[in-house]
């Protein structure tokens, strides 16, 4: 559900380029939400943001 819904996501940024450099909306979605997932246990394992913060300003330096 979360990744039909990214691909979304990443399908309306890339139509109207407030995201950039979209190669494939699937494969977007598939790759970032292990992404986010993954930065968020990590952090809260370590009780350490930095992890989480590094991976949402990664995606958030893609969007416009």
């Amino acid at each position: 559900m979360m990744v039909n819904w990214l691909a979304g996501v990443f399908e309306l940024g890339s139509a109207d380029g407030s995201i950039k450099a979209v190669l494939g909306t699937d494969a977007e979605a598939a790759a970032t939400l292990p992404l986010l997932e993954g930065a968020r246990l990590a952090a809260r394992a370590e009780e350490y943001p930095a992890p989480y913060d590094a991976a949402v300003q990664l995606l958030l330096h893609r969007c416009a």
